[in-house]
């Protein structure tokens, strides 16, 4: 790891699985040496602390597309004092098995996936609001009980987003609830205008 740092490579995409070399320190290192970066994965480095997100938003913040930050289970608790971290052109997040990262406020305006297996405590992040179709998102995880019907209804009513509002294929919120026979959220899009008379790309409805 430090023949990285020290080589000033233009690296674009870098990762890191089962790597105990890899700490807060080096990785600071390595970012530093590649300004390019647009790939990270980080999974099962388990003497990497919690803060180090905080330092890859400040080191490759502006380039990173794809974060995948995974299987990180003892980071128990991101510190308030990180506050919050921004990712300018982030497209892929990934924080599966690393619950306690989405108590941060993510700020990722391109953000357009995001996978969160293995986070039980789940709370609604910033995201959300920001990416390209949050309903879509949050429909998903309330599908598969990850997060409560109160944190869908703050989705579904916030002025960002559009109940009628479809994928690239057209197909809506309330598509994908009737698709997979979920009554109670086909419920709440109705309640907030939610049209079942909308069509898809190919001219379907709900």
């Amino acid at each position: 790891l430090e023949g990285i740092s020290k080589a000033k490579l233009p690296l674009t995409r870098l990762s890191f699985v089962n790597c105990a070399a890899l700490n807060n320190t080096t990785l600071g290192a390595i970012l530093d040496s590649t300004k390019v970066l647009t790939y990270l994965n980080i999974r099962q480095c388990h003497n990497l602390k919690d803060s180090a997100i905080a330092r890859i938003a400040d080191k490759s913040g502006k380039t990173l597309q794809t974060l995948m930050v995974s299987h990180q289970p003892h980071w128990q608790e991101v510190k308030s004092r990180i506050g919050h971290v921004n990712f300018g052109c982030l497209i892929n997040l990934d924080i599966s098995y690393c619950a306690e990262l989405t108590r941060l406020l993510i700020k990722a305006p391109k953000l357009n996936h995001l996978k969160l297996e293995g986070c039980e405590k789940v709370l609604l992040p910033k995201q959300f609001w920001e990416s390209e179709n949050p309903l879509h998102e949050a429909i998903e995880l309330y599908n598969a009980k990850k997060i409560s019907r109160d944190k869908l209804l703050r989705v579904i009513s916030h002025p960002k987003v559009d109940v009628n509002q479809g994928d690239k294929k057209g197909r809506t919120a309330l598509m994908w609830a009737a698709q997979e026979g979920q009554a109670d959220t086909i419920k709440v899009l109705l309640e907030y205008g939610a049209k079942m008379n909308k069509k898809n790309n190919i001219g379907l409805t709900a």
